[in-house]
C-alpha cells in the first residue's frame, strides 16, 4: 500500500510540474530607498505606479525596501516622502517577471528648493475580498510595542486573560508565519507574540475564507503574520519578562538569525503561575437514594510551564523552499486542597469526613514537522509536501488522607492515571493558477493516531485501553474572482476508521465513518471599501480520546468522568453572513451566524455511589446557535490620542438531549472593549474589559464572568524598552463564580470564591541586530532573494 501511495504521489507531482506553466504572470517591482548623503533607509515613503488610467500604491518598509505586483510595465513610478524630493522613474528593465530597481537614493529637500509633495499615507486597516489587513508599520503608535500588543489592534482579534487569542470571539483559527505553517506560532502564538517586537512585523492579515486544506480542519479564519524583509544578514533578538504580586513570573526570549538563504528562529519561555487560595462550596443531592453531600474547603494551585520552539527555513532557489519546525512544551500543575465533607441520608447525618488532597498533573507534547514547497510560475502554482510527527503524554497522581470525624477512622490512598500517544500526518497540496480569474486547489491527507491509557480508578479497578484512528481525506476547491466578486466552491471527503480495545470490559470496537463536507463562499466588493460575504460549510468534529475512554478518569476523588466508546463524530451546519462597512469613516463589521447539529456530543451528569456525580457523554444532543457579531474601532480627539475598540457577540443557544428528554436554552454574549489614551512623554494608559455570559449545558449553567485590566506603559531608550504596569480587577477585590445543575435524579450547586485583584509588572527589550559584522553598519549591495511568499 505504501509503495502504491508513493508511486501515485510521484506521478501526480511530475504531472503538475510538467503542466503547471502559464504565460500570464504578474510583474513584481522591487527596490530600496536610501538617503543620498547618509545611506540610511527611508520607511513609510509612498510609491505610486501609474498604469494606463489606474494607480497602485505601496509603502516602504522599515528597512527601506518595497515590493508589489502589477499586471504590466508601468508608464511611470512616483516616489514621495515628506522632507525629500519627489522621484519619478520612467525607464524600466524587465528581468524574468521582475523589475529590480536596486537602491534608489532620495535627496533631502532641505538642500533643494524643490517643493515637497505630500501624499496621504496608507491606511493602517484595509478591507478587501475575504481579507482584512493591518499594516503594522503604518501605525506609528506601535514603536516599542510587542507583537501581543500589536495584534490586539487587528479587527476581530481580541486577547483575553492569560494572553488567549480570539478571532470573532472564537478559537477556530490557525496562525501562519509569512503564509506558511510554522511551529514557532502554530501551536502557541501568544508565546511568540510576547517575544517579537513590532519593528520586525510588516503586517497582519486575517483571511475570512481560508484555503480548503484549513477549512476542512475546522478553521474559520487564518491569521497571517508577515515579517519585514531584512536585507542585512544577522541575528535579531528580544527579551521579555513579567512578575505579579502573587509570586508568578514569566521569562522569554526570541532570536531570529539570517545568513543568505537560511533563516533560523528560536523562541523559548518559562512561566510560573501561583494563584491565591480559593474557597469553595459543593452541594450534591441524590434524589433517588436520599443521599446528600455538602463539601466546604480551600484550594491552591501552582504551575510551571516551559515552552521552546525552533523554526528553520532554507530557500533552495527562487521557487523551492524547505522548512523544518519543532515544538516542545511541558506543564506541571500541583494543587493542594483541604475539604470538610458532611454526608446525610434522609436528612440525617451519618458521617463527617475531613480530606486532604495533593494532586499532581503533568502533561506535554513534542512535534516535528517538515514542509517542501515548490512555487511554480512565480507565486501562482504551488506544490507542497508536508509531514508531521506529534507525541504527547499526560500523567496524574492524587494522594489523599481521609479522617472520619464520626467514626474516627483514618484512611490513606492514591489514584493514578496516565496516557501517551503518537500522531503521524502526511499531506500533499496543489494550487493551480488557471488564468487571471480562476484558481484550483486540491490535495490529499493521511492521519494516523495511536493512543494508550492506563490507571486505577476510585473503584480500585484498573483501566487499560488502546485506541487507533486512521483518517483518509481528499479535497478540492475552485475559485473564480474578478475585481469585485469572488466565488469559492468545494468539497472534502473523509473516511475514518477506528479500532478501540477496552481491556477493562474485554471488548473490541471497530468502526468506519464516511463524511462528505461541501462548502461555498461568495464575496462582493461594494463602493467605498464596503463588502459583503456569505459562507456555508458542513463540518465534522470527531470525539477526543477522553470522550471515548471507558475507564474512570478524575482530577480528585470527587470529580469523576467516564467516556462512551459508541460516540460518533458530530456534524455541524455553519452559515455566516458578514458586512464590512464604516461608521463615521471608521471600520465597522457586522456579522450574522447560524450553527446547528442534530447529533452533537453533550455532557451528562449522573448520580454515582450515593453522594457523588459521574460525568459522561452521548450523541443524543441537538445543538442550535444563532446570533450576530459586531466590531468597531475609532480614534477620537484632534491629535488622535484616544482610541476605542469594541467587539460584541450576541446569540441564542438551544440544547436538547433526546435520550434523557432534557432541554435548556438561553441568551449568550461576549463583549470585548478596549480604550487607550496617549499621554505626553511616551506614556500610554489603557483599559481592557472582557464580559462573558452564562455557560449553558443540558442540565444547568455556570455563572457569567467579567475581567478588567488597567495598564500604564512607558517607552524608553529610543522605543527599544517598553515597561508596563497592569492592575487586574481594580473594582473587584474578590470574584465568586456559581454553577447550578439538576434534573429528576439529582441536584447540584457549587461556587468558588477567590481573590482577583493583583498587580503585574512587565518589560520587553528589542536588541535589534546583535550580530553586526565588523561592529558597524553593513553596506547594502543590491537586492537579495526575498521570500516569495512574504
Amino acid at each position: 500500500m505504501k509503495k502504491i501511495i508513493a508511486v501515485f504521489f510521484f506521478f501526480l507531482s511530475s504531472f503538475f510540474i510538467a503542466n503547471g506553466q502559464t504565460d500570464t504572470l504578474p510583474l513584481v517591482i522591487k527596490g530600496t530607498l536610501l538617503q543620498s548623503n547618509t545611506n540610511d533607509t527611508i520607511k513609510n515613503a509612498t510609491i505610486i505606479a501609474f498604469i494606463d488610467s489606474t494607480q497602485k500604491f505601496a509603502l516602504s518598509n522599515k528597512d527601506g525596501s518595497f515590493s508589489f505586483s502589477v499586471r504590466k510595465i508601468p508608464d511611470s513610478l512616483v516616489i514621495t516622502e515628506i522632507g525629500y524630493e519627489k522621484r519619478v522613474i520612467k525607464q524600466f528593465k524587465l528581468n524574468n517577471h521582475f523589475i529590480l530597481l536596486g537602491n534608489i537614493e532620495m535627496i533631502n529637500a532641505i538642500n533643494s528648493l524643490t517643493p515637497v509633495v505630500v501624499v496621504a499615507q496608507k491606511k493602517a486597516v484595509t478591507f478587501s475580498l475575504n481579507k482584512i489587513t493591518y499594516s503594522v508599520q503604518s501605525d506609528t503608535d506601535n514603536n516599542g510595542l510587542t507583537g501581543i500588543d500589536v495584534i490586539q489592534k487587528v479587527p476581530l482579534i481580541d486577547v483575553g486573560p492569560n494572553n488567549k487569542i480570539f478571532v470573532n470571539g472564537k478559537n477556530t483559527f490557525i496562525v501562519l508565519l509569512n503564509g506558511r505553517n510554522s511551529g514557532i506560532v502554530g501551536t502557541d502564538p501568544s508565546t511568540f507574540l510576547k517575544s517579537i517586537q513590532s519593528d520586525l512585523i510588516s503586517k497582519i492579515e486575517i483571511n475570512t475564507n481560508p484555503p480548503a486544506k484549513y477549512k476542512l480542519d475546522g478553521y474559520e479564519y487564518v491569521i497571517n503574520i508577515i515579517l519585514l524583509k531584512k536585507l542585512i544578514d544577522g541575528v535579531f533578538g528580544s527579551a521579555n519578562g513579567s512578575v505579579d504580586t502573587y509570586g508568578g513570573y514569566d521569562l522569554g526570549y526570541l532570536l531570529m538569525a539570517k545568513a543568505g538563504k537560511v533563516r533560523i528562529t528560536n523562541n523559548s519561555s518559562f512561566s510560573h503561575l501561583q494563584g491565591p487560595a480559593s474557597e469553595f462550596l459543593y452541594e450534591n443531592n441524590n434524589k433517588f437514594t436520599k443521599y446528600s453531600n455538602s463539601q466546604v474547603g480551600s484550594l491552591k494551585n501552582r504551575s510551571n510551564t516551559e515552552v521552546s520552539s525552533l523554526d528553520l527555513s532554507y530557500e533552495i532557489d527562487t521557487v523551492k523552499l524547505f522548512s523544518l519546525s519543532c515544538y516542545y512544551t511541558n506543564t506541571a500543575i500541583s494543587s493542594i486542597s483541604s475539604l470538610d465533607n458532611l454526608y446525610k441520608k434522609n436528612g440525617m447525618q451519618y458521617n463527617q469526613l475531613h480530606r486532604n488532597i495533593n494532586n499532581n498533573d503533568k502533561s506535554g507534547f513534542f512535534y516535528l514537522s517538515a514542509d517542501y514547497e515548490v512555487l511554480l510560475n512565480e507565486k501562482r502554482n504551488s506544490l507542497t509536501f508536508s509531514g508531521k510527527w506529534y507525541n504527547n503524554y499526560f500523567a496524574n497522581k492524587t494522594d489523599y488522607i481521609d479522617r472520619s470525624v464520626t467514626f474516627n477512622k483514618p484512611d490513606t490512598g492514591y489514584n493514578k492515571n496516565k496516557g501517551a500517544g503518537n500522531e503521524y500526518t502526511f499531506q500533499i497540496d496543489y494550487a493551480k493558477y488557471i488564468n487571471s480569474k480562476n484558481n484550483l486547489d486540491f490535495g490529499a491527507k493521511e492521519i494516523i493516531r495511536k493512543y494508550n491509557t492506563s490507571g486505577n480508578s476510585i473503584t480500585s479497578l484498573t483501566a487499560n485501553n488502546n485506541y487507533t484512528q486512521n483518517i483518509h481525506s481528499l479535497y478540492f476547491a475552485y475559485t473564480s474572482f474578478t475585481d469585485k466578486n469572488s466565488l469559492t466552491i468545494g468539497n472534502g471527503v473523509n473516511l475514518t476508521t477506528i479500532k478501540y480495545n477496552d481491556l477493562l470490559d474485554n471488548k473490541k470496537y471497530n468502526k468506519t465513518y464516511f463524511n462528505s463536507l461541501p462548502f461555498v463562499n461568495y464575496a462582493h466588493q461594494l463602493k467605498n471599501e464596503k463588502s459583503i460575504s456569505f459562507d456555508y460549510i458542513l463540518s465534522v468534529k470527531r470525539p477526543s480520546l477522553s470522550y471515548i475512554n471507558s475507564g474512570i478518569n478524575y482530577s480528585n476523588p470527587e470529580n469523576l468522568q467516564t467516556g462512551n466508546p459508541d460516540l460518533v463524530p458530530e456534524i455541524f451546519n455553519d452559515l455566516k453572513f458578514t458586512y464590512n462597512t464604516s461608521l463615521f469613516k471608521k471600520p465597522l463589521i457586522v456579522g450574522i451566524y447560524f450553527k446547528n447539529s442534530a447529533n452533537s456530543i453533550v455532557e451528562n451528569l449522573y448520580p454515582f455511589q450515593d453522594s457523588l456525580l459521574l460525568r459522561s457523554f452521548t450523541n443524543g444532543g441537538r445543538f442550535l446557535s444563532f446570533g450576530t457579531t459586531l466590531y468597531y474601532y475609532r480614534k477620537l480627539l484632534k491629535k488622535q490620542t484616544l482610541s476605542i475598540r469594541a467587539t460584541a457577540d450576541f446569540g441564542f443557544l438551544n440544547l436538547e438531549n433526546k435520550t434523557l428528554n432534557l432541554k435548556n436554552d438561553g441568551l449568550t454574549y461576549k463583549l470585548f472593549i478596549s480604550v487607550a489614551y496617549k499621554l505626553p512623554h511616551k506614556f500610554t494608559i489603557s483599559t481592557q474589559n472582557f464580559i462573558y455570559s452564562r455557560s449553558f449545558t443540558i442540565q444547568g449553567y455556570s455563572q457569567n464572568f467579567s475581567d478588567m485590566r488597567i495598564s500604564l506603559t512607558k517607552k524608553l531608550i529610543n522605543d527599544k524598552l517598553n515597561i508596563g504596569l497592569t492592575l487586574y480587577q481594580p473594582f473587584r477585590k474578590r470574584v465568586k463564580l456559581e454553577s447550578n445543575y439538576s434534573d429528576l435524579a439529582f441536584g447540584n450547586f457549587s461556587y468558588t470564591d477567590f481573590p482577583s485583584r493583583y498587580l503585574g509588572i512587565s518589560l520587553s527589550y528589542d536588541f535589534g541586530n546583535i550580530a553586526k559584522v565588523f561592529g558597524g553598519r553593513q553596506k547594502r549591495k543590491g537586492i537579495k532573494n526575498d521570500d516569495l511568499k512574504d
